[in-house]
């Protein structure tokens, strides 16, 4: 394959959704009038749905283009000197990420008639947010990789406080650029410190001494230090997790979506990269330090579920014991390990999804936080909603028949045969308080009486939304390998295993 061939494929998706964001800030201007302002509520749909389309087609095309890469592409591209590597983790990452773009434009076009979705903007910075997260996964070298994970991160920081008029949504977009700017200034001070000590930024075994000799092995190991900081805070991982539950819970029910799927997701991804570039010599029991984080990250997450009364800050919790399960994973020295780590992250995304769609449909009448005693007798005047709602948050503490179930039991294989069995037994504890934390709205919905609540209708665009999370939750669960579904998903984890 010739240089320019190369570099048209490791563009392709990350060019395609700039162009989309571009195209749909143009459509916007072009219906946007004087007079929209007092245009019906069924025009204001027009011109959401349209904008919606628009986006849709962007995405969907990035997402063909890097499933035929998955499937019969070279198995390594590399561009520009390795700035950018197409390889099949990140063609993996980026169907995932563009899949998981529109589950939320389908939820977008039924969102709450006060909330920032309403606003011709929330579509090109959810695309640019996609293209930065696309850019990320290919990253080769370090320069790219923080101008694409600051490209994603800038326009979510924008979609959280896009509901200008409500002091909650603006306070969460502050303090998603407080700590996310912190997160940015420690990766980038480590990155100047590995540039110093190695001479070279390419991710690929960045952490070894190399070059550098002695003198610059207490450089590379500040800088791979600072580097690895800087992306557990913005992975969510517990010391660094605080800023998950608050954004949030003070975000839209779909801005606090991809905050906790697309950011999180595409931060360990990235970290697929980065970890296999550690070396024990320059940071002696650096794996028992992440160990370590991934179980801090686990028992504060899933303690902490257990004790919230807003049901987004009990899902973002139950996002920081994710976060733990995935740093462990990805931590422990074994051959699946990278599969592991990609099928949690793959079926996190889906389930976590599906429940902050949910949240999405039960608030479209008004914005603001939910609370578990709004889901009291839930089941009554939505039964569909509070099963499928039910459906998502036990899958994502792995009850057996869902795919939540199959990665932890995946992950928790991975950590007995490395024997980390303290990992496994933490991993399985935090499970169980976990559960009991989703299960107390599982109650609300079906034990308690009604009280009023939330009066919930379900528009046909979120409701192919929630079944697409619903059957690939229960579909994946019962047969990971194919049958229900013409995937094999535990054949594509493989695939996606880094050498």
């Amino acid at each position: 394959m010739t240089n320019t061939m190369a570099a048209f494929e490791a563009l392709g998706p990350p060019g395609l959704l700039a162009a989309g964001s571009i195209v749909t800030v143009l459509v916007d201007a072009a219906m946007h009038g004087p007079a929209s302002r007092e245009a019906s509520s069924r025009m204001a749909w027009v011109h959401r749905s349209l904008l919606a389309v628009v986006a849709g087609a962007f995405v969907s095309f990035a997402l063909v283009i890097a499933g035929f890469n998955l499937f019969f592409g070279d198995r390594v591209v590399k561009a520009w000197g390795a700035m950018l590597v197409v390889d099949p983790v990140s063609n993996f990452a980026m169907m995932l990420l563009c899949s998981a773009a529109l589950i939320v434009l389908l939820f977008a076009i039924s969102a709450p008639k006060e909330s920032g979705v309403q606003r011709g903007e929330f579509y090109p910075l959810l695309l640019l947010s996609l293209t930065g997260c696309v850019t990320t996964v290919c990253a080769g070298n370090f320069v790219s990789l923080f101008f694409a994970i600051e490209l994603a991160t800038l326009p979510a920081i924008a979609l959280v406080s896009l509901e200008r008029d409500r002091e909650r949504s603006l306070e969460a977009g502050t303090r998603l650029l407080l700590v996310l700017g912190f997160a940015s200034a420690i990766t980038l001070y480590g990155i100047a410190l590995l540039y110093g000590a190695r001479g070279d930024l390419a991710v690929v075994d960045f952490a070894t001494i190399g070059g550098a000799g002695e003198a610059g092995a207490k450089l590379v190991a500040a800088g791979t230090a600072l580097v690895w900081v800087g992306m557990l805070t913005r992975l969510g991982a517990a010391p660094f997790h605080h800023w998950l539950p608050n954004v949030c819970d003070g975000a839209s029910p779909l801005a606090a979506s991809w905050a906790s799927t697309g950011l999180v997701g595409v931060v360990a991804f990235a970290l697929l990269r980065l970890g296999p570039g550690l070396d024990s010599s320059v940071l002696p029991g650096i794996d028992k330090v992440l160990v370590a984080f991934a179980m801090l990250s686990m028992a504060i997450g899933s303690v902490s579920a257990l004790f919230q009364s807003s049901v987004k800050r009990v899902l973002a919790h139950g996002a920081v014991v994710h976060a733990g399960l995935i740093l462990g994973v990805l931590s422990v020295e074994a051959q699946a390990s990278s599969s592991a780590a990609a099928l949690e992250i793959a079926t996190f995304v889906v389930m976590q999804l599906g429940a902050f769609g949910v949240l999405s449909v039960l608030t479209r009448e008004r914005s603001g936080g939910v609370q578990l005693g709004e889901f009291a007798g839930l089941a009554e005047r939505a039964p569909i909603l509070a099963a499928s709602f039910a459906l998502f948050l036990l899958g994502l503490a792995a009850l057996p028949g869902t795919a939540g179930f199959i990665s932890r039991l995946y992950a928790m294989q991975v950590m007995i045969a490395s024997e980390n069995v303290v990992l496994a037994l933490v991993t399985g504890a935090a499970t169980v308080v976990l559960f009991a934390a989703y299960l107390r709205v599982a109650i609300a919905m079906y034990m308690l009486r009604s009280h009023g609540g939330l009066t919930p209708g379900t528009p046909l665009p979120a409701t192919i939304a929630l079944l697409v999370c619903a059957v690939a939750t229960v579909a994946f669960g019962v047969q990971p390998a194919g049958g229900l579904l013409p995937i094999d998903l535990l054949e594509i984890v493989r695939r996606v295993a880094l050498p």
